[in-house]
């Protein structure tokens, strides 16, 4: 009751409210009672799921922000319309079971777990009865819970709260820190499966040559990406669009994608599905 008395009467500013934690989001359904259903006013969902495990989820899956629409409209953890992407630690299974959640009425599903694409964060807007706008952040798994999925400044757990402050309309600077990553890593695809399109990020903790090569299941190679030197940094700008070196479309199945550079050589594997 307080926290909806905060977001309908506050009257000289616009209120913000971020709750998060394993299981929140479903005891709120499931206590009910007038208190939450006044709430639900701020914030409308669905829960699909009370463990994220048992809905088929890694026991730690990979969480990205949605790119579709505008910060305004709620899609506030992506950056240049490339999606934030990390991973919600699930660390024991017996304890760590996050919500899988759905927005409903004028909510957003502001994250996704991947690879269901069904909703870890949601957002919602909402003019009170003061006439200012309310915003409520609700996530299903625990802040505490963030992990990198690659090892870059600024860390996906500063990054996350960053756009939650800022869709607050909390002005804060960009944080200061290391301007290169910490080691050399090569992430998992987005999305995956995919069709028709495919984005690949990558960081260097130095200056190097790099070469980024599709491979079908046969070894044989299929596309080159990336066959150059480039400086230290995160790449998120590498997409695969599902055709081979001759520009002729691949077929359906899986493929293979691999970083070799300085010291480091790893592959990753990706389903195109048409």
């Amino acid at each position: 009751q307080l926290l909806y008395n905060f977001l309908d009467q506050t009257s000289v500013w616009n209120p913000g409210v971020y709750l998060c934690g394993d299981d929140v989001a479903q005891e709120m359904k499931t206590l009910g009672g007038a208190p939450y259903q006044n709430l639900f006013y701020f914030i409308n969902y669905n829960v699909l799921s009370g463990d994220h495990v048992a809905a088929g989820l890694p026991i730690t899956p990979l969480v990205i922000g949605s790119t579709v629409g505008l910060p305004a409209a709620g899609y506030i953890f992506q950056d240049a319309g490339v999606p934030d992407t990390l991973f919600a630690y699930g660390g024991c299974p017996l304890i760590n079971d996050f919500d899988v959640l759905q927005a409903t009425g004028t909510a957003v599903e502001a994250m996704e777990y991947n690879p269901a694409g069904t909703g870890a964060v949601l957002t919602q807007a909402t003019v009170n009865a003061q006439n200012m706008t309310a915003r409520f952040v609700l996530s299903g798994f625990d802040y505490i819970y963030i992990r990198d999925d690659i090892v870059w400044f600024p860390w996906d757990y500063l990054k996350y709260m960053m756009g939650i402050c800022r869709w607050f309309e909390n002005p804060i600077d960009d944080p200061t820190g290391a301007d290169a990553p910490a080691v050399t890593s090569l992430a998992q695809n987005y999305p995956n499966p995919f069709n028709p399109t495919t984005t690949i990020e990558f960081s260097l903790k130095e200056n190097a040559h790099v070469s980024l090569k599709v491979y079908n299941v046969a070894g044989q190679l299929v596309r080159t990406l990336a066959d150059k030197d480039l400086l230290a940094g995160k790449y998120t700008n590498y997409i695969w669009d599902g055709m081979d070196n001759n520009s002729q479309p691949v077929a359906s199945g899986v493929y293979f994608y691999r970083l070799v550079t300085k010291n480091f050589n790893q592959t990753r594997k990706m389903m195109l599905l048409k």
